[in-house]
């Protein structure tokens, strides 16, 4: 059926959001990147066999109208509402903590390598990728194009930063790797990509296209970043460690606390 209405949620140059309106329901439409679509489709796969109440997937269509050599494709999910996460709200932290963990304690060691096909493997090999390419690439920003005056001695500042987790990189990063299980992350999980289901209100990560398997624990750091503010309520690091703890007996939380400190 034709929609009765289209509602622009977000236009970016690489991607755009839209809900599609009928008689007694709607449908969210992005359009985006083909492998993030992909990626996207296939965590919305995995989600659909996790112990959680999870948004469903309708499906993903190629674009024919993009360029073949970056093709786009449109997913179809199901909508959530309007009511986004308030990372400032301790039942809104704790609800997103609890299915976090539920969400990540049912899929802790899969059984089989292809309930997650398609997804990434985000290891510690695959954070050192995006440091070492920073590490290269930051000391030329100043020389390769103008930047506002403060701008090149934050950079130098960001730079030294991560020359100290290079240095204490076995520690930091790759160590946690070494002896934790890995589960299903989202890889994004930002404020901004939470949202409070109106059935229910269920606290979900919505936006899948950064998903991956990867260390527990890692996204509920993340969950409480906001990019123009300090940290807005800490982490419900309790609620998350009792939930994963069914399927990771030995964790506590002394353990989340540090992963989450890892994510963030």
């Amino acid at each position: 059926a034709v929609p009765t209405a289209v509602e622009r949620l977000q236009r970016r140059r690489r991607s755009q959001v839209y809900r599609l309106r009928w008689p007694g329901g709607s449908v969210i439409a992005k359009h985006c990147r083909t492998h993030m679509a992909r990626v996207e489709r296939d965590a919305y796969r995995v989600l659909a066999r996790a112990a959680v109440r999870a948004p469903a997937c309708h499906g993903c269509l190629g674009d024919v109208s993009s360029d073949p050599a970056d093709p786009f494709s449109w997913l179809f999910v199901e909508d959530l509402g309007r009511h986004r996460f308030t990372p400032a709200a301790p039942s809104q932290r704790a609800a997103l903590a609890h299915w976090l963990g539920r969400l990540q304690a049912s899929l802790l060691r899969p059984r089989t390598a292809a309930d997650f096909a398609g997804l990434p493997v985000r290891d510690a090999g695959y954070y050192r990728r995006y440091l070492d390419r920073a590490l290269a690439e930051l000391p030329a920003l100043p020389q390769e194009r103008p930047l506002p005056r403060p701008v090149p001695a934050l950079i130098g500042q960001v730079e030294s930063t991560l020359r100290e987790v290079a240095r204490r990189w076995d520690e930091v990063v790759a160590e946690p790797f070494y002896r934790t299980p890995m589960t299903l992350v989202h890889g994004d999980c930002l404020p901004k990509n939470i949202q409070v289901w109106s059935a229910g209100g269920a606290v979900v990560p919505v936006d899948w296209g950064n998903a991956g398997w990867g260390l527990p624990g890692l996204d509920l750091g993340l969950s409480a970043l906001l990019l123009a503010d300090p940290v807005v309520g800490e982490a419900d690091h309790d609620r998350y460690a009792a939930a994963v703890r069914p399927g990771w007996p030995g964790c506590d939380q002394a353990a989340v606390r540090r992963l989450a400190g890892a994510g963030r």
